[in-house]
């Protein structure tokens, strides 16, 4: 218990910032998924809502009927939420890689020669 909270104070900003855009991607990804998959993919009597993006796709309605083949419609599902998860930590790295990049280069402008950036970073 005491390295979770070791873990949580050192990385909890982290954490933060991950859910928050791990929670803009899943409503992007739903969004996207009920305007452009729902109708064109599969029928769902009850579709054209966000929780179209969530399974199963198919409600018990006789109405309710695949387009594309199941597998297909599964596997694409599988790169939207893969994509859910992947995207929010490669923006967070690519701030990371910034916020670094920036500060090492005005350290470089000002003369600093005690490691510029090194010296922000969290021991």
């Amino acid at each position: 218990m005491a390295a979770f909270v070791g873990l949580l104070k050192r990385y909890g900003e982290k954490i933060a910032f991950y859910l928050i855009l791990w929670t803009g991607c899943l409503l992007g990804a739903a969004m996207i998924w009920s305007k452009c998959i729902t109708g064109n993919w599969y029928y769902s009597h009850e579709n054209s809502t966000l929780m179209d993006f969530f399974p199963p796709f198919l409600r018990d309605i006789e109405a309710d009927y695949y387009i594309e083949s199941p597998a297909e419609v599964w596997a694409l599902w599988g790169c939207y939420v893969a994509g859910i998860f992947c995207l929010p930590a490669i923006i967070m790295i690519a701030f990371d890689l910034l916020n670094s990049f920036f500060l090492k280069r005005a350290a470089l402008r000002t003369g600093d020669t005690q490691g510029g950036a090194d010296r922000w970073r969290r021991p």
